[in-house]
């Protein structure tokens, strides 16, 4: 909806998800590109930092956007646009959008739903604003990007997802074998014929768990009751949209 807001000419789309893309990536010589990233812990999931790391903007324009769970946006629009610009990318514009949290369920709902239909007539918006500013090749100040890690976070390593949610794992009585699990997952550390993730590999997302048709796959938290604590306020208010154009 921010590329159809930004412009009426076909988009090309770059699954960073895919381990396969990542590792092959190229980029074309679009004018403009539109980059977003999940937020993990209130920061730039660390898969986006690692390819952008490769990536030289070449002084073209980008717009930056990060979506999180409705939990906390945390640092992660400041992270990206300062290593976007630290590659030499021209950021025209920055959003952070909300979507349903990885963890969310029915019997555990966090932002269900999202993005609705009100964020994404904000995001079609966002993108009509952000053509402006191409239009004029305006660069958006970074300094005026707010970005706060809540003080758990801060005081608590990076990867901490790990070690408060289990593994997921196979409901083999629901499993049928499709393994669109193998294909989903952004770190590649399903074996497909067990479909079982590895330990080290595994970062958390819960990207097989959304995508399995029968529920065959799920997760659970290792410290339910703290972790119920954390995301308690996630699963009732609801945090909306912000746009810097």
């Amino acid at each position: 909806m921010i590329g159809k807001g930004l412009t009426s000419n076909l988009l090309t789309y770059i699954d960073l998800t895919n381990f396969e893309v990542r590792k092959h990536l190229v980029l074309n010589e679009s004018d403009i590109y539109i980059i977003g990233s999940p937020v993990y812990e209130g920061r730039v999931v660390n898969i986006v930092r690692e390819v952008l790391k490769n990536i030289m903007g070449k002084n073209r324009y980008i717009i930056a956007v990060i979506v999180y769970g409705n939990k906390t946006i945390g640092i992660a629009l400041k992270q990206l646009i300062e290593l976007l610009e630290l590659q030499q990318w021209k950021v025209i514009a920055g959003a952070s959008f909300i979507g349903e949290h990885s963890f969310s369920k029915v019997t555990y709902p966090i932002a269900q739903g999202r993005p609705d239909k009100l964020d994404l007539e904000l995001a079609y918006q966002f993108g009509q604003k952000a053509k402006v500013k191409y239009l004029e090749k305006s660069i958006l100040n970074s300094s005026t990007i707010l970005g706060k890690l809540p003080l758990l976070l801060r005081i608590l390593p990076e990867g901490m997802a790990s070690k408060t949610v289990k593994l997921p794992f196979v409901l083999d009585e629901k499993c049928t074998k499709c393994n669109l699990c193998v294909k989903i997952c952004p770190t590649n550390c399903i074996d497909p014929i067990t479909l079982l993730s590895k330990k080290d590999a595994c970062i958390r997302c819960a990207a097989c768990v959304k995508i399995c048709p029968n529920k065959a796959r799920d997760i659970e938290f290792k410290g339910k009751k703290l972790m119920q604590l954390w995301f308690r306020k996630a699963q009732y208010i609801r945090l909306e949209p912000t746009i810097y154009v």
